[in-house]
């Protein structure tokens, strides 16, 4: 049986198929820089066509699993997000949430649902003939695509399979759909779930969120779409070959990726600089010209300082890409996703896209190449994140600068300080006492203020205590041999835990049971400083302090003498060593 995309290979030229293989030869040298890339990685090779007048992509996925478990495996899972369909009792709870994101829930909410259709499965025999095999949508996660294998799979073993499907593309914002000229699409292609020794672990879809769990793959994608429409998508664009009848083929390669996820529109301009072997592309409406300058600029001031701090960024490309959603930006496999709003900022803000855009780039080490579960720990990539996004901003402008660049002669405004943006939802909070254990599953959590308040600001301060107890310079390095080690794995807080052990050779339990798994904080109060004469001209002070929460942290006393702007004396407080 052949797929419509074979028939577009077909209809290539003689010289277009020659350039295209050659380039494919050249595939691992020219797009990756990984040492290492795990062999039993699953594989994926995509036939994707789009058609923007009727809003439907068609596609045929094939998928090889290598099972390197002593679990056999008599079923493939897949996490097929875009199967979703909001459920009733969740509708008043999504609205509350975009209007929170000062978005209009009529523009998100995304009634009818269920947009990716899948049509078949195939598998193959050794004669290469292809035949139907069931597959079901599970009732617990009904996102949860599950596939019967024919033949079990055992330890070192491998099968492929064959996916047709559909995706209907709403006129809506978020993960998948078209707005304004801009098609966009992420986490909407099936994956493969994360399999183990206790079997298949599919996560459900939170729409408020990011709930992905799955291995790297590696993706090679043949992309049909209108000729007009320019790309930016996970991975590097080897060849676009025009085929005839308006249309293109564009051959697209990815070394590893968490996902596959592209943007694309008539109208997008492209800005283009190359830095430490990585190719970065911005692409956006030129009315943003300038707000695309500006992302450019400071993806090109991270990428190096990330390069440094945890190890080099392995591919040759990465790209952001305006598109509509209700948050302000989205990381993806190689790519980063910009809400056109942020992109219509005034100048006043744009100490903001140095933060955002810091943050969203640094998920390249810390969700893409790391891989984490974000369903149950959010923490472990959105706590690393934000406290290094901090220290970027730290680093550039200073700590706690003002995030408001007003025009000269109207500083005396009110303004916002970076520290201050970060934390004020994490002290809101606290005061409501509405805070969480960090981790646990998304769905358990209250609201989005709740987890971006425990995992991004918490999380945040978690590593500060870190830091604290380590040493700057030995987080760094500990940071980098995490990167080395789990490079294209799974990073789970149990081994970020254990791997802290073994760093610095003795327990870190009471702090992760404190910290990680219960609920609490530390509050020190300054009651009371007395003074008086000591011999000469010394003064003798007396402060007395108090703790008034949960968890008794080490902290440190601030002293300012007279002139002084700082803190000139910091002395350190240390009721019981912790650690």
């Amino acid at each position: 049986m052949l797929a419509w995309g074979h028939w577009a290979y077909i209809r290539l030229s003689m010289s277009a198929q020659l350039r295209l293989t050659l380039l494919l030869l050249l595939l691992p040298a020219s797009i990756c820089y990984a040492t290492e890339v795990p062999h039993w990685l699953p594989q994926y090779q995509l036939e994707l066509k789009l058609d923007l007048k009727s809003k439907r992509l068609w596609g045929v996925e094939k998928v090889t699993f290598h099972n390197r478990h002593d679990r056999t495996a008599n079923e493939l899972v897949f996490n097929a997000y875009a199967r979703y369909k909001i459920p009733e009792a969740d509708s008043i709870k999504l609205a509350k949430t975009l209007e929170l994101l000062r978005s209009n829930p009529s523009d998100g909410i995304d009634w009818i649902g269920e947009r990716l259709q899948v049509q078949a499965v195939f598998t193959q025999d050794a004669r290469g003939i292809q035949r139907a095999i069931p597959f079901v949508w599970r009732k617990d996660i009904h996102t949860a695509l599950e596939v019967s294998l024919p033949t079990p799979v055992n330890k070192n073993e491998s099968v492929t399979i064959e996916i047709h499907f559909t995706l209907d593309l709403p006129e809506k914002e978020g993960r998948w759909g078209h707005r304004e000229g801009i098609t966009f699409l992420t986490h909407a292609i099936p994956a493969l779930a994360y399999y183990d020794e206790t079997g298949w672990q599919p996560t459900p879809f939170v729409a408020w969120h990011q709930p992905f769990f799955q291995e790297a793959g590696i993706y090679n994608v043949r992309l049909t779409l209108p000729e007009d429409q320019k790309v930016a998508c996970t991975g590097t664009i080897l060849a676009e070959s025009p085929l005839g009848d308006g249309t293109k083929l564009v051959s697209i390669a990815s070394c590893c990726a968490r996902e596959f996820s592209f943007c694309c529109s008539n109208r997008y301009q492209e800005w283009t600089r190359t830095v430490e072997r990585t190719r970065v592309r911005v692409l956006a409406l030129p009315e943003h010209a300038a707000m695309a300058e500006r992302c450019l600029e400071v993806a090109c001031e991270a990428i190096p300082l990330y390069n440094r701090w945890f190890g080099p960024y392995p591919f040759g490309d990465f790209c952001i890409a305006e598109s509509h959603f209700a948050w302000n930006g989205n990381e993806c496999s190689g790519m980063v996703m910009i809400d056109s709003r942020v992109m219509k900022l005034t100048p006043i803000m744009s100490r903001y896209i140095d933060h955002l855009i810091s943050h969203e780039t640094l998920h390249q080490w810390w969700y893409n190449i790391v891989g984490t579960n974000g369903y149950k720990e959010t923490f472990m990539d959105e706590g690393v994140a934000c406290y290094y996004t901090a220290k970027v901003l730290q680093k550039k402008f200073g700590r706690n600068s003002k995030l408001l660049q007003y025009p000269f002669g109207q500083d005396v405004l009110p303004n916002v300080k970076h520290e201050d943006y970060r934390f004020y939802g994490m002290y809101g909070t606290l005061a409501r006492k509405e805070e969480n254990v960090n981790v646990q599953e998304n769905g358990k959590i209250r609201n989005i203020h709740t987890l971006f308040s425990m995992n991004y600001d918490r999380g945040a301060k978690i590593f500060n205590m870190i830091e604290e107890r380590l040493g700057e310079e030995a987080l760094f390095d500990f940071m980098r041999l995490l990167y080395a080690k789990y490079q294209f794995r799974i990073l789970f807080v149990k081994d970020f835990q254990s791997e802290l052990e073994t760093y610095t050779g003795r327990s870190w339990q009471e702090f992760f049971n404190r910290w990680l798994y219960n609920v609490g904080s530390s509050d020190w109060k300054l009651n009371d400083v007395s003074l008086s004469k000591g011999d000469g001209s010394t003064v003798r002070a007396t402060i007395r302090v108090q703790q008034l929460s949960e968890f008794t942290e080490p902290t440190y006393l601030g002293f300012k003498f007279k002139g002084d702007k700082e803190y000139s004396l910091r002395v350190p407080v240390r009721p019981g060593e912790i650690l």
